[in-house]
């Protein structure tokens, strides 16, 4: 039997093109990680070699269009939540200064730390249902 003898970065190249028929999520782990090692081991020269024959080829356009759009997603559910957040404390901070004419910066900075949700909602409950203003800082205090 005859050896066949392949440079590392022929190796790469190899590795890259079977790694596009993986399903999404593992090429995306499979090209990062081959392109990793190609850095660590041949160096920038090949490296760059190689993300230009994976852009010709598509696959690493794909796989970073996949991955900014998955990072987009996220984003975009965790800004929405943190919006909501922030809309609870302010109906919070609205109704305590509505009900109990006014709210104090310490007491404005304890709401402002709080994002769960549901401990949100509880506390907007307490905002609307607290007979005085030390009622909620104390049920604040307890949650």
């Amino acid at each position: 039997m005859m050896a066949h003898r392949r440079s590392f970065e022929e190796t790469v190249t190899a590795a890259l093109e079977l790694a596009r028929a993986l399903p999404e999520g593992q090429q995306q782990r499979a090209v990062g990680t081959l392109l990793a090692l190609a850095y660590h081991y041949v160096g920038r020269e090949s490296f760059d070699r190689l993300v230009e024959e994976l852009m010709a080829t598509n696959v690493l356009e794909s796989v970073l269009e996949r991955s900014l759009r998955q990072g987009l997603e996220r984003g975009m559910a965790q800004g929405l939540e943190q919006g909501k957040a922030q809309a609870r404390r302010d109906d919070i901070m609205k109704v305590v200064i509505s009900r109990f004419g006014s709210l104090s910066e310490p007491l404005a900075a304890r709401v402002t730390t709080i994002s769960e949700p549901a401990h949100l909602d509880t506390l907007f409950g307490l905002s609307l249902s607290a007979p005085t203003l030390e009622d909620f800082i104390q049920a604040l205090d307890l949650s």
